[in-house]
């Protein structure tokens, strides 16, 4: 999972290199559960050696990309293990065409050139899914699930009934995914006039959503700006339409966090990894991937609000349980020896 305006960002070209900021998996995988520990210098159990880089009594955890600076300090370092933190099939990445080639391109360029680097470097593998281990050529690795920040149990927006706020959530990376349910969304939106759908896409929202009067295509956020609004903002409805690409299967259950923070019921396409994490019809909504799917499944969550209202207190039940931070940290606890 990555920030909205990081990626679209880097789509342009208009980001430094691999590894030269932190990335959201940082926050999800790994200081969700420990950054009180984390410091720079040995007054810390968890040292911070770089961006995306953190050491602890002789291991070492990378996150996702790396600097220059961070690879020749793991080459020159004495590492007692190290843990390579990943949540994305970058191959898959870079062969999928329903991605910006400039991103394609790049992706490709790390895949090639840096990510040998650091496999040689980090032999551990710590992923959301035995895809994601198994597409980079391990047989075991480790299982972790991504954190949550702040959920609030507070769902008094359901307390309006003239307003029905929807959001989709995703980076533009997903534009495609949404390109599939958008017809259905805004016929949904054209029978609805009490409801307004928000998306981070800016100008690659993809039609019929990007002119229509009831959709607000914000622009792509920075990762910091993005946790501010899931901390502030409340949507009875956040959509998850994901094709059922080798990219899409080799994902984080993430959005579960991003919809519990927002106070909303989630739908998700029926595909992993929501499908096994998901009882339909209690904590989120596994719908088809057709826009009549995608449409029906909105009627009918619209036509009864209190089931709509039931889910969304599940799915924040199942954000608390399966993205508890205290996880997270007993997680990191155990395999650093902390």
């Amino acid at each position: 999972m990555q920030s909205l305006s990081w990626l679209s960002n880097l789509v342009a070209g208009a980001v430094p290199a691999f590894g030269e900021r932190a990335t959201p998996s940082t926050d999800l995988y790994f200081l969700y559960g420990v950054a009180d520990l984390v410091g720079e210098d040995e007054a810390h159990p968890i040292r911070r050696l770089g961006n995306n880089l953190f050491a602890a009594r002789g291991a070492y955890v990378l996150l996702r990309y790396a600097g220059e600076a961070e690879l020749q300090h793991l080459e020159s370092a004495r590492r007692r293990r190290c843990f390579y933190v990943v949540d994305d099939d970058f191959a898959a990445l870079a062969g999928d065409e329903t991605l910006p080639a400039g991103y394609r391109r790049r992706m490709a360029e790390f895949t090639a050139r840096t990510l040998p680097r650091i496999l040689a470097l980090a032999p551990e593998i710590v992923a959301p899914s035995r895809r994601v281990i198994a597409a980079l050529g391990r047989s075991e690795g480790h299982i972790v699930e991504p954190a949550h920040g702040r959920l609030s149990d507070d769902l008094g927006h359901f307390d309006k009934p003239d307003r029905l706020r929807l959001v989709f959530a995703g980076t533009r990376s997903h534009a495609a995914d949404l390109a599939d349910a958008a017809p259905g969304i805004a016929a949904f939106l054209d029978r609805h006039p009490q409801a307004r759908l928000v998306t981070f896409l800016g100008r690659h929202a993809p039609p019929p959503l990007d002119r229509h009067a009831r959709v607000d295509n914000r622009t792509a956020l920075d990762w910091p700006d993005y946790k501010a609004v899931l901390v502030r903002e409340r949507f009875h409805l956040a959509l998850a339409p994901m094709r059922a690409s080798v990219v899409n299967l080799a994902r984080s259950a993430n959005k579960v966090n991003d919809h519990a923070a927002f106070g909303a019921a989630g739908l998700y396409s029926r595909i992993e990894p929501y499908c096994d994490r998901i009882t339909d019809g209690r904590d989120g909504l596994l719908v088809g991937n057709s826009a009549e799917d995608w449409q029906r499944a909105l009627g009918e969550l619209a036509a009864h609000p209190d089931h709509m209202r039931a889910i969304a207190k599940a799915g924040l039940e199942l954000a608390r349980k399966r993205g508890n931070p205290q996880r997270l940290r007993q997680f990191w606890q155990r395999l650093l020896d902390l």
